[in-house]
This record gives structure tokens, C-alpha cells and sequence, in this order.
């Protein structure tokens, strides 16, 4: 116990000098833990699938028609204002997705698409954005646009015959040019990080169980000192 308390002062102890005469000394472990590390982290994050996220903006307006009093058009923008959270929420039903999985067949279940969804509703407007994540560019765009065009078919039989709302594609879906995940700069630089912090912890680990006596006394920091000097391994 008493051991393993003067160890840890030890390591506490050692300046900075003292810590770059060890990476110095383990050097060839340093750089094998790095390179090990680096490639297999580096490796796993290539391969992630590549996802591309498209996006498509609906706009919600009265239907009403153009001699309309201005109290009837108020009272349709309070009532369009009301349905926006609602709107927002069919978009991820089965009556608006089933469809969509049936037509591009997709192959996958409602509950899977929306988890590749995100419906969101910039403050004070009668829009709606939905983006859609998709294993490629076009697939993504194509399911986006499908999801606003059958959002229009379901509004009007969710209002009925007489709907005093209409949906229209404000901003259709195009292919994005670049990949919205993996992150391949981030997952780089974040393997970098840690295959070095790795390689500083392997060189530390190699170099205390290789040389025990430097660890095991209070005078193990000029002990240290004094074996880097005469360049002893």
C-alpha cells in the first residue's frame, strides 16, 4: 500500500522535462501505441455508412377565395396558426408515410422512417421543414418530396371537403452535395486524440513495470534524472 502511494506521488511529481526524457526513452512504444490506435480508430470511423439529409419546406395558407372580408381571413389565419403543431405531427403518421415507404419502396417500417425524420417549424410561420436523412443523395430528396406531396393529399381529407387550408411545396428537395454523416474531419481528429493519449499512457505503463526501482522510493525522481543522463535504456 505504502508502495503504491509513493508510485502515484511520484508520477505527481515529475515535471515536464521529466515526462519528455520518458516518451524519449519509450519512444518505440509511444510510437507503435499511436499508429495501432490511430489506424484502428481512424479505420472503424470509414466504416460508417455514409447518410445524406435533403430537406423540404411545406407552406400552410387559407384557401380562400380573393374577395374574402377581412374578418373571414383572420379568423382562417388564427385557425391555421392553431393546426400548425398538429400538421406537424401527422406528418409522421402512417396515412402520410405509408404511402411514401409503398411508392419509392423503401423497404423499411413508418416507425423507421421517422427516425430518419426531422419536422420542425421555424417561429411565427405557416411552415413546416422536414428533412430526411437516406443512404444516398437522391434518395434522400426523393423521399422528402414525396412526404410533402402526399402531406397535401392528407390534409384535405383531414379537413374534409370544405378545407379552408391548403398545402403547397414552398421549397422542394434537391440532392445535397455533401454527406451529412460521418463527420470524417471530426472522427479524424478525435482518433488523433486519443491514439495520443493511448501511446502516453502505454510509454508511462511500459516504463514504471520495466523499471520498478525508479518508482519505488522517494528519491525516484533523481534516480530518473540521473539514468537519463548517462542515456541508460
Amino acid at each position: 500500500m505504502q508502495a503504491s502511494h509513493e508510485c502515484r506521488h511520484v508520477w505527481w511529481n515529475m515535471d515536464l522535462r521529466s515526462y519528455c526524457r520518458l516518451l524519449l526513452r519509450r519512444r518505440q512504444v509511444l510510437l507503435l501505441t499511436f499508429l495501432l490506435v490511430g489506424a484502428t480508430l481512424g479505420g472503424a470511423g470509414f466504416l460508417i455508412p455514409a447518410s445524406y439529409t435533403a430537406t423540404v419546406q411545406m407552406l400552410f395558407t387559407p384557401n380562400l377565395p380573393a374577395n374574402a372580408e377581412v374578418e373571414t381571413r383572420q379568423t382562417a389565419q388564427l385557425y391555421l396558426a392553431a393546426r400548425m403543431k398538429t400538421y406537424a405531427q401527422v406528418v409522421t403518421t402512417d396515412p402520410v408515410l405509408q404511402p411514401v415507404i409503398d411508392n419509392l419502396r423503401l423497404g423499411v417500417t413508418v416507425p423507421q422512417l421517422v427516425e430518419k425524420m426531422q419536422v420542425t417549424i421555424p417561429k411565427d410561420t405557416s411552415v413546416i421543414n422536414v428533412s430526411v436523412s437516406a443512404p444516398t443523395a437522391a434518395g434522400a430528396a426523393s423521399t422528402a418530396n414525396q412526404i410533402a406531396n402526399q402531406m397535401q393529399v392528407v390534409v384535405v381529407n383531414l379537413e374534409g371537403s370544405a378545407t379552408i387550408i391548403q398545402v403547397a411545396t414552398l421549397q422542394p428537395a434537391t440532392p445535397p452535395l455533401h454527406r451529412s454523416s460521418p463527420n470524417v474531419v471530426l472522427n479524424l481528429a478525435v482518433a488523433i486524440l486519443l491514439a495520443l493519449v493511448a501511446a502516453v499512457f502505454a510509454a508511462v505503463v511500459v516504463d514504471r513495470y520495466s523499471n520498478p526501482k525508479a518508482y519505488s522510493s522517494p528519491t525516484a525522481r533523481r534516480y530518473n534524472e540521473e539514468r537519463s543522463n548517462h542515456g541508460d535504456p
